[in-house]
């Protein structure tokens, strides 16, 4: 039976992210940590998020969720903000009834000390976890994505050990089969991705650039590192004019610092 041949198409894709909003609130130590039936909560959960079936969902700019995503401080304030902002982190398990996206804000600023027993226990069985070090590594790998040529991505996307799997490469597996439909109302067909949650969205934005053959370096600046895209044949090693300058003027201050001490040697052996 003759292989059925591969059709070329050139379509373009979009990303979709209309952000399916929770109440989030960082959990302190002293939050219990066993809620009975079985039910306990993992060890080292800083953050714990109530996702909420909004019905007038706003749209974001994926790639602007993206870019602020890689640019939070990973540290708990900065990070809990970016996640009350943009909504649950990974697909939820369940969603509570539909509020608006002022009564999220409200609720997600009290503190979860404020809960009484029975609040605390109903928000954390029905939550999605998040920790600390789980936003950061994904800061991390997300980074390495970018900054890696898709032919060499086999080693975030598999482990060694296929027993031994762990729930980043599943995870970015999962995201590289995304949920997608063509949208025929355009003057030419337009292929969108979408999705309501945060990391499908950036890791869909990811995807995207790949296909379409962007190069993204990071700024030479070792106080700056900040991504940016390879738009000409330049060969580019800043992300920004004012880097560029800043990386120059500093390489020049350290050459007269060298420059006057060497001076200064050279004057104390005559002496």
């Amino acid at each position: 039976m003759a292989q059925r041949p591969h059709y070329k198409l050139q379509i373009p894709i979009d990303v979709t992210f209309r952000p399916t909003f929770g109440i989030w609130k960082r959990l302190p130590e002293s939050s219990p940590k066993h809620l009975g039936e079985g039910f306990d909560l993992p060890v080292g959960i800083e953050f714990w998020c109530k996702p909420i079936a909004t019905r007038d969902m706003e749209q974001l700019n994926p790639w602007k969720v993206r870019d602020k995503f890689l640019s939070v401080e990973a540290e708990p304030d900065s990070i809990l903000g970016f996640l009350i902002e943009t909504g649950t982190f990974f697909e939820p398990q369940a969603q509570a009834e539909g509020l608006s996206q002022k009564q999220i804000e409200k609720l997600s600023q009290i503190e979860f000390e404020a809960l009484d027993p029975d609040q605390a226990e109903a928000f954390l069985r029905d939550g999605e976890p998040l920790t600390l070090d789980q936003f950061r590594h994904w800061q991390f790998l997300v980074n390495s994505l970018l900054t890696t040529d898709s032919g060499k991505w086999s080693q975030f996307l598999h482990t060694d050990d296929p027993e031994d799997d762990d729930e980043y490469s599943a995870t970015i597996r999962s995201a590289a089969y995304p949920h997608m439909y063509f949208d025929w109302q355009q003057k030419y067909p337009l292929g969108v991705i979408s999705t309501h949650h945060t990391l499908p969205a950036i890791l869909g934005t990811v995807f995207v650039d790949a296909l379409r053959g962007a190069k993204v370096r990071s700024c030479a600046r070792a106080d700056c590192r900040e991504l940016f895209e390879v738009i000409s044949a330049h060969e580019r090693k800043y992300c920004s004019q004012y880097c560029g300058h800043l990386v120059s003027l500093r390489r020049e201050r350290k050459k007269k610092r060298e420059a006057k001490r060497r001076i200064k040697e050279w004057r104390g052996k005559e002496q």
